[in-house]
């Protein structure tokens, strides 16, 4: 793999991590709101429910980043040896779509989800 090559993924993969590494300080946010949610409504079984949907919701999000980080930790660590192979170089482009596609999900779901803390605040 060319240096230059390398430089690219690298800077790629650090815009990414870092892109993760936002999406998970939303998500505990999102989660202390749940909290908050559930004190101030403690009795309301329909607010529990969509509170335990949006936590569900936010495990699989958790998840997914933590997939999407250790894809790219993977991939890092096999270009920094020298051991990638061509096909894999097609892989840290899907990788790379990948959190992409998670981003939009995760900016309409973030829609959804201010809409309803805003109505149980």
């Amino acid at each position: 793999m060319k240096d230059n090559s390398k430089i690219d993924y690298h800077q790629n993969h650090l815009r990414s991590l870092k892109e993760i590494d936002f999406y998970e300080g939303e998500l505990k946010f999102f989660e202390n709101e749940l909290s908050k949610i559930v004190s101030k409504n403690p009795n309301n079984l329909s607010k529990i429910d969509h509170v335990n949907e949006y936590k569900k919701i936010f495990l699989k999000k958790k998840y997914r980043l933590m997939t999407l980080r250790l894809l790219i930790r993977y991939h890092e660590s096999k270009m920094m040896n020298d051991n990638l192979i061509p096909e894999e170089a097609d892989y840290h482009h899907l990788t790379l779509d990948e959190v992409q596609k998670f981003v939009v999900d995760f900016e309409e779901m973030k829609q959804g989800f201010k809409r309803f803390a805003a109505h149980n605040d």
